[in-house]
């Protein structure tokens, strides 16, 4: 149990086999790749190698444990191979798709008897993806267990020794041993190969829904993920890297416990790289404003971008942990509060802030959008029941939507408008057009203010430090834009 204590919050790739999920340490997994029409059969009258393939100059064994263990067989064959490796020994196992890549909270084991044809002993805790799902157990295969068991591996250097079983021969991900290399998470975006160190890697998996859609910014999202909003951020503007139209998977990468989220085309494989040997990126063309440490050069793949992930922490400093943990306010009174919650500021003439979790989306304008009268000019209408000035048809609904110039009282020649934030506030959803999107506070960044504006209500303000100044933004107050027209 103690070496399986040492591997807890280490990483583990996900993949399905005729619907059932098996998890392997991502040490242990050298490529995943398609499954080549040239697999080479090995006629054998049992067993669960079924073939071969020839995989960078090497002969490397095939098994499906379909023919093995009991095991669903499922309607189609499997199109995916995972070269796995234990030692010097390497193998391949049929999967029908790689789910993702994920730190196992805890790995159990709950088969305690030492037993031989036991591949399967031990699971590994995975945490949820998000608020909606709950943890999740996989079972761990045992990658040495299995190559003990068939008998049947390639060798990658001139041994005779039997591969140890996993649980033999702990080993946490991190610097090799005799070697500066770390071990590297090989992530393709469109055409080009990114390297992630594994320490800073928290999970690979689907795409999220991303809750709030940015225009024109470098953060194509917002993401919930377990419980955190983490910014999705664009390829082509931290990392000069073109944008595809869809990506099927995200990266979420951690530096100082802050998140941030890596559209990505694929997970490729796993690969040691030395980093003290990185060249300058931008003797490669690349941008000096670009969030990356260097080029690594790694044979077949050719040059490999390696991301900064420090710096893009500090660029997007949204995903870090949202919790009760952070230091009190110093000031006690009961009108100041500590913001525990992330905000965004907008601009419509004046700067203002909304709460995030409030904000579903931004976009440009749309052109489909209905005008309840002219496009309204800023005004100095009074706040109270501000009418709704458009309404446009978006996922089913039939959204109002009001003049952020006329909520906020804005100078008369504020320009008008040209995106369009919606929001949702028990349960409606509206639309407020806006100038520009300005920036996002995290959380803790600052202090909510509150002053009297009549009995029962308050002027509420946040206030963040900005340079040796601070500057304060009002909270925009919703129930004014709801009090009017329904």
């Amino acid at each position: 149990m103690d070496a399986l204590a040492a591997w807890d919050d280490a990483p583990v790739a996900v993949a399905h086999l005729a619907g059932q999920r098996l998890a392997v340490r991502v040490q242990e997994v050298q490529q995943g790749l398609p499954c080549p029409l040239t697999l080479i059969p090995v006629p054998r009258r049992d067993g669960a190698v079924i073939g071969a393939i020839s995989h960078q100059g090497q002969v490397v064994p095939v098994t499906d444990l379909r023919r093995w263990l009991p095991w669903p067989q499922g309607d189609t064959p499997p199109t995916q191979l995972l070269v796995l490796r234990s030692g010097d020994a390497c193998t391949a196992l049929l999967v029908d798709g790689v789910d993702g890549v994920s730190r196992a909270r805890q790995f159990i084991r709950l088969h305690q008897e030492d037993n031989e044809l036991d591949v399967f002993h031990t699971v590994a805790h995975l945490p949820p993806t998000s608020e909606d799902l709950p943890g999740q157990v996989c079972p761990l295969l045992d990658v040495g267990a299995l190559l003990t068991l068939t008998a049947t591996w390639a060798s990658t250097a001139d041994t005779d020794a039997m591969p140890a079983t996993a649980i033999a021969q702990p080993a946490m991900p991190g610097t090799n041993a005799g070697t500066a290399a770390q071990p590297m998470a090989m992530l393709r975006i469109g055409r080009q190969l990114v390297a992630v160190p594994v320490a800073n890697l928290v999970v690979v998996d689907r795409f999220p829904p991303v809750t709030l859609v940015m225009a024109n910014s470098p953060i194509l999202g917002v993401a919930c993920i377990r419980g955190r909003n983490v910014p999705v951020c664009r390829p082509a503007a931290v990392m000069d890297i073109a944008d595809e139209p869809n990506y099927p998977w995200l990266a979420v990468l951690t530096h100082d416990d802050h998140w941030i989220g890596l559209p990505v085309t694929a997970f490729e494989h796993m690969q040691a790289i030395d980093l003290a040997q990185l060249r300058p990126h931008s003797a490669a063309g690349f941008s000096d404003d670009a969030c990356i440490l260097g080029l690594a050069t790694v044979p077949g793949h050719g040059p490999v971008l390696v991301p900064d992930v420090g710096r893009l922490a500090i660029r997007f400093p949204l995903g870090g942990p949202d919790n009760d943990s952070a230091p009190a306010s110093p000031v006690t009174t009961a009108r100041v509060q500590q913001q525990r919650e992330a905000f965004a500021i907008l601009e419509s003439g004046h700067a203002w802030a909304l709460p995030l979790r409030l904000m579903e989306s931004a976009l440009p304008l749309p052109a489909d959008i209905e005008w309840l009268s002219a496009p309204a000019s800023a005004s100095a209408a009074p706040k109270e029941q501000v009418p709704a000035v458009a309404r446009l048809r978006h996922r089913d609904d039939l959204l109002l939507i009001w003049d952020a110039r006329q909520l906020t009282q804005a100078p008369a020649d504020t320009p008008a408008p040209d995106k369009l934030v919606i929001v949702k506030s028990d349960e409606r959803r509206f639309g407020i057009l806006v100038n520009e999107l300005r920036q996002i506070v995290p959380p803790h960044r600052g202090e909510l203010f509150s002053l009297r504006r009549s009995p029962g209500h308050h002027h509420q303000f946040l206030t963040v430090a900005h340079g040796q100044d601070r500057k304060s933004f009002q909270i925009l107050d919703l129930a004014i834009a709801i009090m009017g027209e329904r």
